[in-house]
Parts: C-alpha cells; sequence; structure tokens
C-alpha cells in the first residue's frame, strides 16, 4: 500500500521496482525486516520493520521475485 499499486510509488514510499535495481536480495530482505530512516532533501522517510510480520516475511521470497521481475532487470 504504502508504495502505490504493483510497488510503482507514491507520496509515501518509492517505486520498489527502482529500489530493487539498487539494491541486492539479501539488502532488500534486510530493509523490509528491519526498516529504514532516510532524509531526502529535507524530508525524512522512514520504513517500518516487517520483520515479525507474519503477513509478510513469509512472503518475502515471492515479494522480491515480482517486483524483481517488475523491473525487467
Amino acid at each position: 500500500m504504502c508504495h502505490g499499486p504493483d510497488g510503482l510509488g507514491s507520496s509515501f514510499g518509492p517505486a520498489l521496482i527502482d529500489s530493487v535495481k539498487a539494491l541486492s536480495k539479501d539488502d532488500f530482505g534486510a530493509v523490509v525486516a528491519q526498516g529504514r530512516e532516510s532524509d531526502v532533501g529535507g524530508v525524512k522517510r522512514v520504513m517500518p520493520s516487517f520483520g515479525i510480520d507474519e503477513n509478510v516475511m513469509p512472503y518475502l521470497d515471492d515479494i522480491y521475485a515480482y517486483v524483481k521481475a517488475r523491473s525487467d532487470g
């Protein structure tokens, strides 16, 4: 939801198809599990941790594969 329809980005989160171009599978998994905070042009962005979310973590490989396939890379 935060990353928009089909992970294409929204006002809350960047496009995941761009993120997987810059992140390895392990790094992608670490961000999902541990979360991340960044400051982009004075705008604080927060990716919450989903490390204990039973609706996310069992499907992390599938989520990554889907987003990676959509990224054409």
